[in-house]
Protein backbone atom coordinates (compact mmCIF):
# COMPACT_ATOMS: atom_id res chain seq x y z
CA UNK A 1 0.00 0.00 0.00
CA UNK A 2 0.97 3.43 -0.28
CA UNK A 3 1.35 3.31 3.45
CA UNK A 4 3.86 0.97 3.55
CA UNK A 5 5.83 2.86 1.17
CA UNK A 6 5.70 5.96 2.15
CA UNK A 7 8.36 7.75 3.94
CA UNK A 8 10.61 4.88 2.90
CA UNK A 9 13.44 3.89 0.71
CA UNK A 10 11.44 1.96 -2.03
CA UNK A 11 13.44 -0.65 -3.32
CA UNK A 12 12.28 -3.34 -1.35
CA UNK A 13 9.04 -2.92 -2.76
CA UNK A 14 10.32 -2.97 -6.63
CA UNK A 15 10.20 -5.41 -9.26
CA UNK A 16 13.03 -7.76 -8.79
CA UNK A 17 13.97 -9.89 -11.82
CA UNK A 18 14.27 -10.18 -15.44
CA UNK A 19 11.98 -6.80 -15.71
CA UNK A 20 13.36 -5.01 -13.14
CA UNK A 21 15.73 -3.18 -15.44
CA UNK A 22 13.11 -1.72 -17.49
CA UNK A 23 10.76 -1.02 -14.62
CA UNK A 24 13.51 0.79 -12.95
CA UNK A 25 14.21 3.13 -17.02
CA UNK A 26 10.63 3.45 -16.60
CA UNK A 27 10.15 4.97 -13.43
CA UNK A 28 12.86 7.26 -14.05
CA UNK A 29 12.06 8.79 -17.23
CA UNK A 30 8.71 9.67 -15.67
CA UNK A 31 10.91 10.87 -12.40
CA UNK A 32 12.52 13.31 -15.26
CA UNK A 33 9.56 14.37 -17.21
CA UNK A 34 7.23 15.04 -14.29
CA UNK A 35 10.24 17.08 -12.58
CA UNK A 36 9.47 20.42 -14.32
CA UNK A 37 5.32 19.22 -15.48
CA UNK A 38 3.05 22.75 -14.67
CA UNK A 39 1.42 20.59 -12.35
CA UNK A 40 4.60 20.04 -9.95
CA UNK A 41 5.18 23.73 -10.35
CA UNK A 42 2.06 24.95 -9.37
CA UNK A 43 1.92 22.20 -6.45
CA UNK A 44 5.57 23.54 -5.43
CA UNK A 45 4.03 27.14 -5.80
CA UNK A 46 1.42 26.40 -3.31
CA UNK A 47 3.65 24.40 -0.50
CA UNK A 48 2.80 20.98 -1.50
CA UNK A 49 4.87 18.03 -2.52
CA UNK A 50 6.34 17.21 -5.57
CA UNK A 51 4.83 13.58 -7.40
CA UNK A 52 8.20 12.37 -8.15
CA UNK A 53 7.24 8.78 -8.64
CA UNK A 54 4.88 6.67 -10.12
CA UNK A 55 3.41 4.03 -7.49
CA UNK A 56 1.27 1.43 -9.03
CA UNK A 57 -1.12 0.11 -6.44
CA UNK A 58 -4.51 -2.08 -6.26
CA UNK A 59 -5.96 -4.81 -5.25
CA UNK A 60 -6.75 -7.09 -8.37
CA UNK A 61 -5.53 -10.39 -9.31
CA UNK A 62 -3.44 -9.96 -12.52
CA UNK A 63 -3.51 -13.37 -13.29
CA UNK A 64 -7.35 -13.53 -13.06
CA UNK A 65 -9.52 -14.83 -16.55
CA UNK A 66 -12.66 -12.51 -15.82
CA UNK A 67 -10.91 -8.82 -14.98
CA UNK A 68 -13.89 -6.46 -13.09
CA UNK A 69 -14.16 -3.76 -14.47
CA UNK A 70 -12.51 -0.99 -12.01
CA UNK A 71 -14.46 1.63 -10.22
CA UNK A 72 -13.72 5.32 -10.58
CA UNK A 73 -11.21 6.22 -7.96
CA UNK A 74 -10.61 9.68 -6.90
CA UNK A 75 -7.30 10.08 -5.38
CA UNK A 76 -8.04 13.06 -2.44
CA UNK A 77 -4.72 14.67 -2.78
CA UNK A 78 -4.80 15.19 -6.24
CA UNK A 79 -8.50 15.71 -7.45
CA UNK A 80 -9.95 16.90 -3.85
CA UNK A 81 -12.04 15.60 -2.27
CA UNK A 82 -15.47 14.43 -4.39
CA UNK A 83 -17.00 11.13 -3.45
CA UNK A 84 -19.02 9.13 -5.93
CA UNK A 85 -19.83 5.75 -6.62
CA UNK A 86 -17.17 3.63 -6.34
CA UNK A 87 -14.02 3.11 -4.62
CA UNK A 88 -12.73 6.36 -2.82
CA UNK A 89 -8.95 6.19 -1.65
CA UNK A 90 -8.40 9.12 1.19
CA UNK A 91 -4.99 9.44 2.24
CA UNK A 92 -5.76 12.52 4.79
CA UNK A 93 -4.25 10.84 7.75
CA UNK A 94 -1.03 9.18 6.30
CA UNK A 95 0.86 12.62 5.93
CA UNK A 96 -0.17 13.82 9.63
CA UNK A 97 1.30 9.66 11.00
CA UNK A 98 4.65 9.98 9.11
CA UNK A 99 5.00 13.22 10.39
CA UNK A 100 4.27 12.17 13.66
CA UNK A 101 1.71 15.40 13.99
CA UNK A 102 -1.25 13.08 16.23
CA UNK A 103 -3.27 16.64 16.42
CA UNK A 104 -3.01 16.92 12.78
CA UNK A 105 -3.76 13.49 12.74
CA UNK A 106 -6.68 14.09 15.38
CA UNK A 107 -7.90 16.96 13.03
CA UNK A 108 -7.86 15.05 9.85
CA UNK A 109 -9.97 11.69 11.75
CA UNK A 110 -12.62 14.28 12.62
CA UNK A 111 -12.55 16.04 9.15
CA UNK A 112 -12.88 12.10 7.89
CA UNK A 113 -16.00 11.67 9.87
CA UNK A 114 -18.04 14.66 9.18
CA UNK A 115 -17.31 14.97 5.28
CA UNK A 116 -17.12 10.76 4.86
CA UNK A 117 -18.30 8.59 7.72
CA UNK A 118 -21.33 10.22 9.15
CA UNK A 119 -22.43 10.43 5.55
CA UNK A 120 -22.01 7.24 4.73
CA UNK A 121 -23.44 6.03 7.91
CA UNK A 122 -27.10 7.88 7.01
CA UNK A 123 -27.28 6.60 3.56
CA UNK A 124 -26.50 2.98 4.97
CA UNK A 125 -29.61 3.84 7.36
CA UNK A 126 -32.14 5.35 4.56
CA UNK A 127 -31.13 2.47 2.29
CA UNK A 128 -29.47 5.08 -0.42
CA UNK A 129 -26.72 2.41 -0.47
CA UNK A 130 -27.29 -0.77 0.32
CA UNK A 131 -23.30 -1.72 1.18
CA UNK A 132 -19.85 0.09 1.89
CA UNK A 133 -16.41 -1.58 2.61
CA UNK A 134 -14.07 -0.40 4.13
CA UNK A 135 -9.90 -0.85 4.31
CA UNK A 136 -7.91 0.36 6.50
CA UNK A 137 -3.99 -0.11 5.79
CA UNK A 138 -1.09 1.00 7.50
CA UNK A 139 2.71 0.49 7.25
CA UNK A 140 2.40 -3.31 7.52
CA UNK A 141 -1.56 -4.04 8.44
CA UNK A 142 -4.61 -4.10 6.26
CA UNK A 143 -8.68 -4.28 8.24
CA UNK A 144 -11.52 -4.76 6.17
CA UNK A 145 -15.01 -4.31 7.19
CA UNK A 146 -18.08 -5.02 5.37
CA UNK A 147 -21.22 -2.64 6.70
CA UNK A 148 -24.86 -3.03 5.79
CA UNK A 149 -28.33 -1.67 6.74
CA UNK A 150 -29.58 -5.35 8.09
CA UNK A 151 -25.73 -5.60 9.77
CA UNK A 152 -26.47 -2.50 12.07
CA UNK A 153 -29.95 -3.99 12.85
CA UNK A 154 -27.45 -6.31 15.27
CA UNK A 155 -28.64 -4.77 18.73
CA UNK A 156 -27.25 -7.60 20.59
CA UNK A 157 -23.83 -6.82 19.12
CA UNK A 158 -22.46 -4.20 21.64
CA UNK A 159 -19.87 -1.68 19.16
CA UNK A 160 -16.71 -2.49 20.52
CA UNK A 161 -12.83 -1.39 19.28
CA UNK A 162 -11.38 -5.17 20.76
CA UNK A 163 -10.91 -6.35 17.13
CA UNK A 164 -8.19 -2.85 16.62
CA UNK A 165 -6.68 -3.82 19.47
CA UNK A 166 -6.25 -7.84 18.42
CA UNK A 167 -4.54 -6.82 14.93
CA UNK A 168 -0.82 -8.41 14.53
CA UNK A 169 1.52 -5.77 14.34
Amino acid sequence: TPAAASGHNVDIWLPHGPGARDWRRLHNEVQMLWHQHPVNETRDASGLPRINALWLWGGSDATSAAMPQPAPAYIDHLLGHAANDGLVVDSRLATPSLAGDWSGWLAALQALETERFAPLLASLKSGETGSATLLLSDASRLAEWRLTRNGMRKFWLSPSLARLASLPA
